[in-house]
């Protein structure tokens, strides 16, 4: 277990500009990282990206996922967010059949929707009739995030986000042509898992155990 990632401080990260756009926040937040390593599950998300990588070519859901997770968990600092992440019960989350940590000998997670049941263009649902898939997770956090069927056009929303600093910003789908994401597609594209093993050895060998 890595000791030093568990008892690092979470930063607060700077505020912007008034009407700062998104790809601009984003750019902001991995200079941030980059100067001051001080939270490496994020810092691993950012560097398991084509542009920082040549070698790949998706930005990691393994890794983004993870830092979300982290995101959501450790409030102020990071100690004990892993046991948190095992811990966590909130199952109708659509990352949490894919999230890191989870106990071992975990039970396979079992659907809370049924395929059947799922209605046209609702992502949350199919995520949670799809247990264990990290993209139509994301695909459905980000659905949820911008307020599921409530709203029109939800997912031209996420298109548009400009929450940069969120940790599934780079892999959200629909992203526009002049952002940098390797699956832009609702169409299950895959895990990109290849990438990530790839990232892992010069990145954070540890995450290579979930």
């Amino acid at each position: 277990m890595n000791t030093v990632e568990q008892t690092q401080e979470r930063r607060q990260f700077p505020k912007g500009p008034a009407g700062e756009s998104g790809p601009a926040r984003r750019a902001r937040y991995e200079a941030w990282l980059l100067e001051d390593p001080h939270l490496s599950p994020e810092l691993a998300a950012v560097k398991a990206q084509p542009n920082h990588d040549p070698s790949l070519t998706h930005a990691s859901l393994r890794y983004a996922i993870r830092a979300r997770c982290v995101q959501c968990v450790h409030g102020a600092d990071d100690t004990g967010y892993r046991e948190r992440i095992e811990r966590c019960e909130q199952r109708t989350c659509t990352l949490w059949s894919v999230r890191p940590y989870m106990p071992e000998g975990a039970p396979a997670t079992v659907a809370l929707v049924k395929r059947e049941d799922v209605k046209f263009g609702d992502y949350a649902a199919r995520a949670l009739a799809l247990p264990g898939q990290r993209r139509p997770a994301v695909n459905g956090y980000c659905f949820d995030c911008q307020g599921g069927r409530a709203m029109v056009s939800v997912m031209q929303l996420v298109s548009e986000c400009q929450v940069g600093n969120f940790a599934l910003w780079m892999v959200r789908p629909t992203m526009k042509p002049d952002q940098t994401c390797g699956t832009d597609s609702m169409a299950d594209p895959g895990d990109s898992d290849a990438d990530a093993a790839q990232a892992a050895v010069a990145i954070d060998q540890e995450a290579q155990s979930w």
